[in-house]
């Protein structure tokens, strides 16, 4: 029997954490989204992470969902431990925050979806599942005791301290848009309540939240490359709608959202409504300093 690649344990697992996960939050797109977040934060740990892209705009079919996810086979090269280390860690993230607030039922439905054949390959790589399942029963353990204390806690309170840390409580939320890794919370008045950048949250659940802060370190310094500052510069002189910028810049659509997210993320850019965005003091600030270097390269 010929060797299974690591592209396809990782497309596989993917596949299956994607439909469990998707599943659990009504919607495979969001589900998507944040595996998608989820990898590009490890990315600074796994570096071979990169030649992951997940296409979150594909309707998932039976026999169709292989075509989702796209592995560049450079990854083929990379140790079966280090694979391993990598899906560990996005299974033990994805465990963070889910309907049941524990990751035992999550981790059961993996174990019985796989087949025996990529069940072996992930001990292979030295992901015990079973080992996960018992540390997720304890965690779940741990949980219940905390909502015991909780539970005494009344409704009013609850939304009262909800109120105060949000300005609005979860009850009044009635609808949501994805765009670019972030989701925009409505009241039913269509009012806007929160922007919810995935990236940052993932970032905050691995750093803060975790046992698995370490995964990643945190790096504030960001240097934005040749078409990021194109793009930049083009907002600060003009206004102009996606396929504009797409068509000036000169790239395909999944190189433009990757640009995006990567100047949200940073803070350079804000979303001022759903479908506009605009520089922020920061952005501007970094676009002087990138004019000032590009003048001192030239002068010199």
């Amino acid at each position: 029997m010929p060797k299974i690649k690591n592209s396809d344990i990782i497309r596989h697992v993917i596949l299956l954490l994607i439909t469990i996960t998707g599943r659990r939050s009504s919607s495979e797109t969001v589900a998507c989204a944040f595996i998608e977040a989820i990898i590009k934060t490890l990315q600074e740990k796994y570096d071979f992470l990169k030649y992951v892209d997940i296409k979150k705009s594909i309707t998932y079919h039976e026999g169709t969902r292989d075509t989702a996810i796209y592995i560049k086979s450079d990854i083929n090269s990379v140790e079966p431990e280090e694979i391993g280390e990598a899906i560990e860690s996005i299974i033990r993230i994805l465990c963070m925050d889910l309907e049941e607030e524990t990751g035992l039922f999550f981790i059961k439905e993996l174990k019985d979806r796989l087949n025996d054949t990529y069940f072996l390959e992930l001990k292979k790589c030295g992901v015990d599942l079973e080992l996960l399942r018992l540390e997720q029963k304890h965690l779940h353990e741990q949980l219940e005791k905390r909502k015991a204390i909780v539970d005494h806690t009344s409704d009013s309170e609850k939304i009262n301290i909800q109120t105060n840390i949000l300005k609005y409580a979860w009850d009044a939320v009635a609808s949501f848009k994805y765009r670019n890794n972030i989701c925009f919370l409505y009241d039913k008045n269509g009012k806007l309540l929160d922007k919810l950048h995935l990236n940052k949250i993932i970032e905050y659940y691995i750093r803060t939240l975790t046992d698995f802060g370490k995964l990643v370190e945190k790096s504030d310094k960001f240097e934005i490359n040749e078409k990021e500052y194109e793009f930049l510069k083009m907002l600060y002189e003009k206004d102009m709608d996606y396929e504009s910028a797409i068509f000036l810049l000169d790239v395909p659509p999944t190189e433009f959202n990757y640009i995006l997210q990567e100047l949200l993320r940073h803070e350079l850019l804000q979303y001022v409504s759903y479908d506009e965005v605009k520089l922020t003091e920061k952005g501007i600030k970094t676009l002087e300093e990138k004019k000032k270097q590009a003048e001192k390269t030239i002068a010199s």
